[in-house]
């Protein structure tokens, strides 16, 4: 059976798509000083788009996300893994991909690592539909301090904070080659935890924001070759499913909204039975 952890042949291609909507106020900093007659001194991250600029949610911070919650999960299986947070596991230039694939560990392998490109990538959520339709979307400003941590006087402050109003939308998109039903089951792991309120996004989190849901989701997968409504097995610990609640679209297995939410449902269970031992 050929290695999944692989960027030079196609085994499987999964689509998760859908829009994030932030049900507290939501602050991606742009990490530098804000514009000349800018209202507050710590503006949100924007982009800059038919003549207007928008609130965005950069991949990477999607992805660190994904990483955190992935690193707990494993864990909690007494799995050793990287967190992505300085030192991962590193590809040496006269290392050979399957000597790199037997040492690395499984989140460097679905988020990449040093020399080793990632077999999940996410995107930019932006806060426009497939057709190019802004969602709406407000601005909002609050005061706010910092705390010394070892004086508890306040170390600077007041100072102006910019956020984004609950309620935005952003469309979002991870598109995952070759990962096995585990891998695919740890991150639908994360996408469920996001489902239940559990997942925050941003700064500010301790002061509440960031808390975000997930709506409209699709999930489509296809593997090569496709085998009727089933995900097979793709190593020797892996395990197949069948997605009999999904549909076949043009040699996709497709799902939408709670179909697609009981595909992922069976993915996670595929990660919560699997053993790496």
């Amino acid at each position: 059976m050929r290695s999944w952890a692989t960027h030079a042949f196609f085994q499987r291609e999964t689509l998760i798509t859908g829009v994030l909507s932030n049900s507290t106020p939501l602050r991606i900093g742009a990490g530098q000083d804000s514009a000349l007659g800018s209202l507050v001194d710590l503006m949100v991250l924007r982009i800059p788009r038919k003549g207007g600029e928008f609130p965005y949610i950069p991949g990477s911070s999607l992805k660190g996300v994904f990483r955190s919650f992935a690193f707990m999960f494993a864990n909690k299986k007494g799995l050793l893994v990287c967190s992505g947070v300085g030192k991962t596991c590193e590809r040496k230039k006269d290392e050979t991909l399957e000597d790199f694939q037997r040492k690395a560990c499984l989140l460097c392998k679905v988020f990449g690592a040093q020399g080793y490109r990632a077999l999940a990538t996410f995107y930019d959520a932006y806060p426009w539909d497939e057709k190019g339709e802004v969602y709406p979307f407000r601005f909002g400003a609050r005061a706010n301090i910092r705390v010394g941590r070892k004086t508890g006087s306040v170390g600077e402050g007041p100072f102006a904070v910019e956020y984004v109003e609950p309620g935005a939308k952003f469309s979002f998109s991870v598109k995952c080659i070759n990962l096995p039903n585990y891998a695919l089951g740890l991150l639908s792991s994360v996408l469920l935890f996001f489902r239940e309120g559990k997942v925050k996004v941003g700064g500010f989190k301790t002061k509440g924001f960031g808390e975000i849901k997930v709506e409209r989701l699709e999930f489509k997968t296809r593997d090569l070759p496709q085998e009727g409504m089933r995900m097979r097995a793709l190593d020797e610990k892996d395990r197949e499913i069948e997605l009999s609640e999904a549909e076949e679209r043009e040699g996709w297995i497709v799902a939408f909204d709670e179909k697609a939410w009981g595909s992922l449902k069976k993915l996670a269970e595929v990660w919560d039975n699997w053993s790496w031992k």
